[in-house]
């Protein structure tokens, strides 16, 4: 079916995602995301990053960690200028430090800072280090 979609009807489809969300409806959510996705590739909408983002973070609530990690890759790779690019790039270590990868999560973080010195974020991603470096039960091992 060809899409005949305005920008506008993207924001509403973005807005009705986040709803879905909210009400736990992640099916729902991500079909909405996933229309945005491939109907608006160049983010004519403006809400198309956020999209891509989005169901990146639906996989992260279903603990999908690595899916979840591809979802930001792939955000990252598309949008490389959006907003929620730094938010994508401490997502990434976040998330191999959920699988259980501190090694890729450290390798990441150390990136991020490198890439992103002035980033707000600087001063979580340096707390992530040092909580990898030194895990908390690390005594009784």
């Amino acid at each position: 079916a060809e899409s005949r979609e305005k920008p506008q009807d993207w924001k509403l489809r973005y807005a009705l995602g986040e709803k879905h969300i909210g009400r736990g409806e992640f099916e729902q959510a991500r079909s909405q995301f996933l229309q945005i996705m491939t109907s608006d590739p160049k983010n004519g909408s403006g809400v198309a990053d956020k999209a891509v983002f989005e169901l990146a973070v639906l996989n992260r609530k279903e603990k999908n960690w690595y899916k979840a990690i591809e979802g930001f890759r792939k955000f990252i790779k598309e949008f490389p200028k959006s907003k929620l690019r730094e938010d994508a790039e401490t997502y990434i270590p976040w998330l191999y430090s959920k699988a259980g990868d501190s090694k890729q999560a450290l390798k990441y973080y150390q990136a991020f800072l490198k890439s992103f010195s002035g980033s707000s974020q600087a001063g979580w991603v340096k707390e992530q280090i040092k909580l990898l470096e030194n895990p908390p039960d690390s005594s009784s091992s």
